[in-house]
């Protein structure tokens, strides 16, 4: 590929061999997670994470928690899937190539970014910060992803994990601006920012609304490089 993919949809159609990636009821099921789709009830009663099998879109749509048990296999909508919930920080990681190597397995971790979870349901996450000390061991399930050819290679990929979980994996890079510090504006949903330090922070407008299904719609970013 000589121009790395910028969307989910992108990917898809740019690496074909790869597409079981984007199955995340699968992914989850090779990572040995205690989790099933819609029809199917978990063994035990408890609180699990409802997500689509397949989302293109990305911006965490349709998924939700739920309490479930073992009289709820006819809960959830055809194409969704419940997965045990995990407790931890959320992290956005890219990988890459290094530079000037050209072996199979010779790929890094280029960035790392913490997510804040907001406290209103609207909004997945209230800011991203950079975090230049986790270093997350990628496991061999993920290896083919690193397999290229001069016509079929893929140039960044991202994880998202909360602590060592993986719980999606992007044939891309993270489409978000590159700074220490991001905090996402939604249309009509304020941000909180201490007016002693407005100053700091620069607005980059970056739209996304996932094709009208995501509400609020995301106006842009807050970014800051941190001194």
């Amino acid at each position: 590929m000589n121009n790395p993919v910028k969307y989910d949809s992108d990917a898809y159609l740019a690496y074909p061999a790869h597409r079981k990636y984007f199955n995340k009821l699968w992914l989850s099921e090779q990572l040995g997670y205690n989790c099933g789709p819609a029809g199917v009830a978990p063994s035990q009663k408890g609180t699990y994470i409802v997500r689509p099998i397949y989302n293109l879109y990305g911006m965490g749509l349709g998924a939700f928690e739920m309490e479930l048990g073992p009289d709820d296999a006819d809960k959830l909508d055809p194409g969704t899937f419940w997965c045990e919930k995990f407790e931890g920080t959320h992290r956005s990681i890219d990988f890459g190539w290094k530079e000037l190597v050209t072996s199979n397995w010779s790929y890094e971790q280029k960035s790392c970014f913490v997510g804040v979870r907001s406290k209103t349901p609207l909004v997945s996450f209230s800011k991203w910060y950079k975090d230049n000390d986790f270093q997350l061991t990628i496991p061999p399930l993920l290896h083919d992803i690193a397999h290229h050819t001069e016509s079929y290679r893929i140039e960044k990929w991202n994880v998202e994990a909360i602590d060592n979980k993986i719980i999606e994996v992007h044939l891309r890079g993270s489409p978000d601006p590159d700074y220490d510090e991001l905090i996402p504006v939604f249309k009509g949903v304020g941000v909180a920012i201490p007016e002693h330090r407005i100053k700091q922070y620069k607005f980059i407008k970056d739209e996304e609304d996932c094709g009208g299904k995501l509400f609020p719609k995301r106006k842009g970013f807050f970014v800051r490089n941190k001194p």
